[in-house]
């Protein structure tokens, strides 16, 4: 599959490798973890986004 648009291949990506766990967060977040960690032994600095989700549930 040819894919031009940037967001279409980031996509495109992304559902890849979730069909590879069979859509299983906890294997798929595994995954990448341990791509994480060859990374960094590799010499790789990494750089991870904060979250800027607010919780939405508080009660007064």
């Amino acid at each position: 599959m040819k894919v031009t648009d940037p967001l279409e291949e980031i996509r495109f990506a992304r559902e890849t490798h979730a069909k590879r766990f069979d859509y299983n967060l906890h294997l798929i977040a595994d995954d990448i973890k341990k791509g994480e960690k060859k990374l960094l032994s590799e010499g790789w600095k990494l750089i991870h986004r904060k979250s800027s989700m607010v919780e939405t549930n508080r009660r007064s």
